[in-house]
């Protein structure tokens, strides 16, 4: 009987400790809980009782974002106004800010004043119509606190005379900025020690000149830069205008020594230089057609591909090939072997990638190991286009196993390269080949393809033990 008391006694004691409510919780857990709300739902914690009335206050982490709704924007300013007098925004860690600025730039310069406190950890600004500079707190541009920010607006970003340093800034990202002179310029880049991660949307270099980027912790740089296309239908005739574009543009220079990842996707607008970068590993250069010239692509192709002999990986689209083939002179005489080069892929996107391409050939025999190749948007070849591919890359006698085309669509061009492919790959062991669904969407469609794939099939392969799998 005692044995049974005892028993019970010791559950109800279990059934006690297990039934900790939210209120009897330290209040550094309460402003945890409460900063990984969204913060309209941490803030309206305050009607749960009157112990809550006042917890959301200490809360280190608010996101703001303003509605696509017109008639709620005096709403959402009346909202930040208040939240500004209530919150306690010294221990802020994390702010960020989806905010139509318009004809409130003094407004907002004011909300950063509060909020963007000397211990800032994350910072996050996307901001549109910025008709005024914006102004960031004095101290935040020597915070030895933030490590990531964000700034989107196109605008001048307003960088003060004195100390710029951003001792442990990691991650940084910068859309539509209008960079100021190349003093300023290069002075904010000079304070980055720390920074690992770069990206570059759309940002306006004019002003700047030539910038070097000297980041000896830099591992990752993103850029994309697209032209308007509204624009540059309106300019590209006029030869004047494209001169004085050309004498605008912004250089610059990359130095990374650890850099291990490069991806470019744009229109040429600025020129970069990658200097001492040979521990990049994984690269991605997406050099678009529009009006650009193949011989500035070349140029700027070529430049490039002197500091990434070393990589892994490389991506890039089906015009860049094609340019650098426009020059194969100098590409023969300077380009250097990719010796650890294992995977390549080409994208097609105005054109399918022609296996004869002469800078396709010409980076194929610069890869002595390469063993998947992906052609991104088809491929085709002429029905004697194999003759002219002399001497063959080497690495399809040795190293290319896999091989993955995408956006094939029975076209007797597709089947050449197809065929061609498998008569040289003499260890390539799959050959994957992808069509779009529409393509073959209609009556006999399906039975056309079941029939394309039998023809493949029947292709001589120098590699017997070679598979073809269509999906």
């Amino acid at each position: 009987m005692e044995n049974n008391k005892h028993q019970k006694h010791h559950k109800g004691e279990g059934k006690n400790d297990s039934n900790i409510k939210l209120c009897d919780l330290p209040i550094d857990i309460h402003h945890k809980i409460l900063s990984n709300l969204p913060t309209k739902e941490a803030i309206g914690t305050c009607v749960l009782s009157k112990s809550w009335l006042n917890k959301w206050k200490g809360i280190n982490v608010i996101d703001l974002e303003e509605s696509d709704e017109p008639n709620k924007r005096q709403q959402f300013v009346d909202f930040v106004e208040k939240l500004l007098v209530a919150c306690n925004t010294s221990s802020l860690k994390k702010f960020s800010l989806l905010f139509e600025v318009g004809d409130e730039t003094p407004r907002l310069n004011a909300w950063l004043a509060v909020f963007v406190n000397p211990m800032i950890e994350e910072l996050s600004l996307k901001l549109d119509r910025v008709e005024e500079p914006l102004v960031l707190p004095q101290h935040f541009f020597t915070s030895e606190t933030l490590t990531k920010f964000e700034l989107s607006m196109q605008q001048v970003i307003s960088l003060p005379p004195s100390t710029i340093s951003f001792k442990n800034l990691v991650t940084l990202t910068l859309k539509n900025v209008i960079f100021p002179s190349n003093y300023y310029t290069a002075r904010f880049f000079l304070g980055l020690p720390s920074l690992k991660e770069i990206t570059l949307i759309d940002c306006n270099w004019k002003n700047a000149g030539y910038i070097i980027i000297c980041c000896s912790s830099l591992q990752t740089v993103f850029i994309r830069e697209w032209k308007d296309e509204e624009e540059d239908d309106e300019n590209h005739n006029n030869e004047e205008e494209d001169h004085d574009d050309q004498n605008n543009h912004g250089k610059i220079a990359i130095y990374a020594t650890k850099l291990l990842t490069f991806l470019y996707d744009g229109d040429m607008i600025n020129d970069y230089s990658l200097i001492f970068t040979t521990m990049v590993t994984n690269a991605t250069i997406e050099v678009h057609q529009h009006h650009n010239k193949k011989l500035c692509a070349c140029y700027f192709m070529f430049k490039l591909f002197t500091a990434l002999c070393n990589v892994a990986k490389l991506s890039l689209t089906y015009f860049a090939v094609e340019a650098l083939g426009d020059q194969i002179q100098i590409l023969n005489e300077n380009l250097l072997s990719f010796n650890n080069l294992v995977e390549f892929r080409v994208v097609s996107y105005s054109s399918i990638t022609n296996f004869s391409s002469q800078g396709l050939h010409i980076i194929l025999q610069h890869s002595p190991i390469l063993e998947e190749i992906e052609f991104d948007g088809g491929l085709v070849l002429d029905e004697n286009g194999g003759d002219d591919i002399n001497p063959l890359p080497a690495c399809f006698e040795t190293h290319v196993k896999i091989i993955t085309i995408y956006g094939f669509q029975g076209s007797e061009e597709e089947l050449n390269a197809i065929k061609f492919l498998l008569k040289i790959g003499q260890v390539l062991e799959i050959i994957y080949i992808f069509t779009y669904e529409f393509d073959f969407d209609y009556p006999g469609g399906p039975e056309k393809l079941e029939m394309l794939y039998e023809q493949m099939l029947g292709f001589p392969k120098a590699s017997i033990d070679c598979e073809i799998a269509l999906q």
